[in-house]
């Protein structure tokens, strides 16, 4: 039989669980508005929007510290491996609460994969503007443009001219 104090701990993580995906969900939000002011070529409003992502950001970071911190508490085995996933720990957990469970697992895959699907729609958009932005500037000013890769192997896009904001990598 499962006492209350772990059966709590359970409820404890399961809450965790639902906080770190309301925090994606508002992120994804976030990433949303980014990719309207992408096609809506709105810079004040995507430095705004930037700067949320950012904190959104953390936000998400500090909720899965949480939940990683959660799951070794409630895992009686403790054998948990970096990485390891909430069904991992099946063998551990009362069967009253499998269920509920694997719906929290199945939403939080589904949520990763649009966040990773839409922060790389949203990457490829801000490419292709910077790209775009940068051929209208070599016409306009041939020589003006600069193309270099960064650090990690990104496209930057460097101009020479005073009060310029294409000084963006990408």
């Amino acid at each position: 039989m499962i006492s209350n104090i772990q059966f709590s701990e359970w409820q404890e993580l399961a809450e965790s669980i639902r906080e770190e995906l309301r925090e994606c969900a508002w992120l994804l939000g976030l990433l949303d508005d980014q990719q309207k002011a992408i096609l809506d070529r709105d810079s004040g409003t995507m430095l705004r929007v930037n700067e949320a992502i950012d904190e959104q950001t953390h936000q998400v970071a500090a909720c899965k510290r949480r939940r990683v911190d959660l799951m070794l508490k409630a895992s009686r085995s403790a054998a948990l491996l970096p990485g390891s996933g909430i069904m991992d720990m099946a063998a551990d957990m009362p069967p009253s609460m499998r269920p509920l469970f694997e719906a929290l697992s199945g939403e939080a895959a589904s949520l990763r994969e649009r966040l990773d699907r839409r922060a790389r729609q949203n990457r490829r958009l801000l490419e292709r503007a910077t790209n775009v932005v940068g051929e209208l500037l070599g016409v306009v000013r041939p020589g003006s443009i600069t193309r270099t890769y960064g650090r990690k192997g990104r496209f930057q896009t460097h101009t020479s001219l005073k009060g310029s904001v294409v000084h963006t990598s990408v």
